[in-house]
């Protein structure tokens, strides 16, 4: 069990932390309670307690420098995270690690390292997914009457007072179909056949 925090220097919230035995920073007991204001060290005191649960994770402060006393005596450091102490920590990092809210119900949350990261495959997958149906759109938007529809729709949009296309014969109408049509929507520009805006 932990006993004491004997040194924190350049460890978060803490320069130069020392509680040692001329420290009137009493012991830890089998229950503890730590409080303070924001910003006053707690959330480093539980990145120190983190750093014993994954004793082969880097440090929450690469630069950080600590000594814990154990109840038998062992001193555990930066150095030397290799003994064996239960520890579960749960805090904000525990949080971002693990739990993701759900978008469409506020009230569901993804749980767990490995399915978040599922769950982030998944949303990568479904944008790309996205995506290509928007690119066999385009290469839809390709075949020979959208290719006819978007040169007359450029020429329009260029030059509106002096381009005049002749009405399609009844026997072969030109239209547009309705992929051209969202195709010329997302980019902003009038879809051939359609009338002009009042």
């Amino acid at each position: 069990m932990i006993q004491r925090i004997n040194r924190l220097r350049s460890f978060g919230f803490y320069r130069d932390f020392s509680g040692d035995a001329q420290s009137t920073v009493p012991i830890f007991k089998k229950r503890n309670l730590i409080y303070g204001w924001n910003y006053s060290g707690k959330t480093t005191i539980s990145r120190l307690s983190q750093s014993l649960q994954f004793h082969d994770r880097p440090l929450a402060y690469p630069t950080g420098r600590f000594t814990i006393l154990l109840s038998d005596a062992t001193r555990v450091s930066e150095a030397n995270r290799l003994t064996q102490i239960l520890v579960r920590v749960f805090n904000r990092d525990y949080i971002t690690a693990n739990f993701q809210a759900g978008h469409t119900a506020p009230a569901v949350f993804i749980v767990g390292e490995e399915n978040l990261t599922l769950q982030q495959r998944l949303n990568a997958l479904q944008t790309a997914q996205q995506q290509l149906r928007e690119r066999k759109q385009r290469y839809q938007c390709g075949a020979t009457n959208c290719a006819t529809a978007a040169r007359v729709s450029s020429s329009a949009s260029s030059n509106p007072s002096t381009i005049s296309t002749p009405p399609p014969s009844p026997a072969t109408p030109r239209t547009v179909s309705v992929s051209c049509r969202n195709w010329f929507t997302a980019q902003g520009r009038p879809t051939p056949n359609s009338p002009p805006p009042a």
